[in-house]
């Protein structure tokens, strides 16, 4: 759910290149959100790069942050609306979703129905759950929003309160405040790079969908091109796998898998994405070798492929390669030796007295 980010639209239109900020504001279905533009226009956007009318559309990482490559100037941002205006925007946004779910039959029957109620806090649906005598429920209060332990682990009791959490306790809101490896028997050569990948989007702050499409950008490649296709089909999966289904994307083979699929694909275009970096950059050197110098750690600046991953393939391939190397080696040794053999045989290559 994208509702309450600030999204930055490139519509493929011909013309120097302007993002266009959209205040998410509510969701109708799918992909469609309502969405107030910075001229105050409230409508219904298909907000995915499948949306035709887009070149690209990316997500604020955070309110007045912009994400990387996306300089200021390019940017044609919403204005510093007061408090007044924001809840008066808000409410024709809660009337145009209603009016469209209505639309399209997704109301109730008979035209809109009421309003909501307000939502049920964190806090009062662990009390519900857990029951009146369950461990740590005595330290929450009903009605006020608390960050607890969704399940017994790493230390945790259900239900009890975490501490150290640094984003704010929203009602029915999910975080997850600390994570752990655990060795799960796996017959899976190298690294696992998960936890890696999942911080990598973390900094990134784009999402897999509008990752995809940075990668195609980076890389300069079409709908056509090899992996593209299913590179945005495990993206999508991914994204059901953990956002919807919840999955321990930290402890689950199969998302290992993904993973890992999805930096093979990366990797094997990474040379077009690094052709263009000294262009980009301006001077001779690639962009490892300016981050080097300036002893800076670079995450969103690179494709997805984790470097734990990368030296075990260099090292998995050297030895193979220096495998093979003795292997032919031997094999001449041997040839050689069988010749000399022969030739003493027949004596031909003996010596003379």
């Amino acid at each position: 759910m994208l509702t309450g980010r600030f999204a930055l639209l490139e519509y493929d239109v011909p013309g120097p290149i302007v993002m266009h900020e959209r205040m998410i504001l509510d969701h109708v279905e799918s992909d469609d959100y309502v969405v107030c533009t910075p001229d105050r226009d409230l409508f219904v956007e298909q907000l995915t790069v499948e949306n035709s009318d887009l070149r690209s559309f990316r997500l604020r990482p955070q309110p007045h942050q912009l994400p990387p490559g996306v300089p200021l100037g390019r940017v044609y941002a919403l204005p510093a609306w007061n408090a007044g205006e924001i809840a008066a925007i808000k409410d024709e946004a809660r009337r145009l979703a209603q009016a469209e779910k209505a639309q399209r039959g997704l109301a109730q029957a008979g035209g809109v129905g009421p309003p909501l109620g307000p939502p049920v806090p964190v806090a009062t649906a662990v009390l519900a759950e857990a029951g009146s005598g369950g461990a740590g429920v005595h330290q929450l209060t009903p009605g006020v929003p608390t960050w607890v332990a969704a399940e017994a682990a790493g230390g945790f009791f259900f239900g009890q309160v975490v501490d150290g959490v640094q984003s704010p306790a929203v009602p029915l809101s999910k975080a997850v405040a600390a994570t752990k490896l655990y060795e799960m028997g796996w017959k899976l050569t190298g690294p696992r790079t998960a936890q890696w990948c999942l911080n990598y989007l973390v900094v990134e702050g784009l999402g897999l969908e509008a990752h995809h499409e940075r990668f195609r950008q980076l890389c300069r490649l079409d709908s056509a091109a090899w992996g593209v296709q299913e590179h945005f089909q495990l993206s999508m999966m991914l994204r059901q796998l953990l956002q919807v289904d919840c999955y321990n994307g930290c402890n689950s083979m199969g998302i290992e898998l993904m993973f890992r699929r999805l930096q093979t694909m990366e990797y094997a275009h990474s040379e077009k994405a690094r052709e263009s970096e000294p262009r980009l950059a301006g001077g001779k050197l690639a962009l490892e070798e300016q981050y080097v110098f300036g002893s800076v750690v670079r995450h969103a600046g690179t494709l997805m492929i984790a470097p734990a991953l990368q030296s075990h393939v260099k090292e998995e391939t050297e030895r193979e390669v220096l495998l093979a190397k003795n292997l032919r080696k031997a094999k001449e040794e041997r040839e050689l030796a069988a010749k000399k053999g022969g030739k003493k045989k027949d004596g031909k290559g003996e010596d003379g007295p």
